[in-house]
């Protein structure tokens, strides 16, 4: 099956803000119905990816190398080229739900505009749909909450809108930005629930963006795993949650917290931080955060190779 959303050698850099890009010849694809995460810490390089794709980066930034959606070129895309696929066949779902809605619009005219403006339906249909996608992402009361501000909902509510709104023309892919962040459990477990069943329903594709494991391994079929702007380990989600292949990958797993069993010991951390982007990074980015770092780890950027059902980009990859 052919890749709806094919991302090559991607890589963006803001010049003069360091020597080190913020996305590095990144690589990844997401099938039609599939869902694909993308995990890593923060400042890993995860929104720029899809930010550079969808080409909301600022004027300061360059990106380089390829994104395909439906087999059409959009880097360097004309913007009013942009905004025809963006909100129509492409919908993103972005992190924050406060900043993302306009504050002194009612929810009902902002999820109507995107009908409006991308499906080419009437303000009365466009209205009369939005109602029915408040209803089927769960949020009750939907006529009602038409009329609200953003500020009168709580913050799973407008995560939901902000959900509705991209759902809004059936995409065929949806980029979802940290979609579960500041969300108590229950929330995150509704907002998930709309994502699934958004596959389910209407065959749309999800990139999840997250650094929330257990959203990715709720949802995502295969998962690509970010460090430093670099991709360094791409698998199943199923193999990559049993048999993590780089040691960043198998830290996040061992700093998670299950609630299967009582925790007897203290919760562990993974020290240290990523490299800052002016701070020179000669070998592996993790090497200083590394339990196996060697010597050649130091020199040498190693590149994404197969390790078992991985791919990984380690020097001294974890075999068993």
């Amino acid at each position: 099956m052919s890749a709806l959303l094919s991302i090559e050698a991607l890589s963006v850099r803001y010049p003069g803000a360091g020597r080190r890009p913020a996305v590095a010849e990144v690589s990844l694809s997401v099938r039609p119905g599939e869902c694909v995460g993308v995990l890593g810490e923060s400042g890993s390089g995860k929104t720029q990816t899809f930010l550079a794709a969808l080409g909301l980066l600022p004027r300061t930034a360059v990106a380089t190398g390829s994104v395909r959606f439906e087999g059409r070129e959009l880097l360097g895309l004309p913007r009013a080229a942009l905004n025809a696929v963006r909100g129509a066949r492409l919908g993103m779902v972005f992190q924050d739900p406060v900043t993302a809605l306009t504050p002194h619009l009612r929810v009902g005219v902002q999820l109507a505009e995107a009908r409006v403006a991308h499906g080419g339906a009437s303000w009365r249909q466009a209205s009369s749909e939005a109602e029915r996608m408040l209803e089927r992402v769960g949020i009750a009361e939907p006529r009602r909450r038409l009329r609200q501000y953003p500020h009168e909902l709580s913050g799973g509510q407008r995560q939901r809108v902000l959900i509705a709104m991209a759902a809004m023309n059936a995409p065929a892919l949806l980029i979802a930005d940290e979609p579960t962040s500041a969300l108590d459990v229950t929330l995150r477990g509704q907002v998930l629930e709309v994502l699934r069943e958004l596959r389910r329903d209407a065959g749309t594709a999800v990139a999840l963006v997250s650094h929330d494991l257990a959203a990715v391994a709720a949802l995502a079929d295969r998962t690509h795993v970010m460090y430093a702007g670099r991709v360094v380990e791409v698998a199943p989600t199923a193999a990559l949650l049993r048999r993590p292949r780089h040691p960043y990958t198998a830290a996040l797993l061992g700093c998670s917290i299950g609630i299967a069993a009582p925790r007897t010991g203290r919760l562990a951390t993974l020290p240290g931080q990523p490299p800052a982007l002016d701070e020179p990074v000669s070998g592996c980015a993790f090497a200083a955060r590394c339990a196996r770092v060697t010597p050649h780890c130091l020199t040498r950027l190693p590149p994404l190779r197969p390790v078992g059902d991985s791919l990984a980009a380690c020097h001294e990859p974890l075999e068993a």
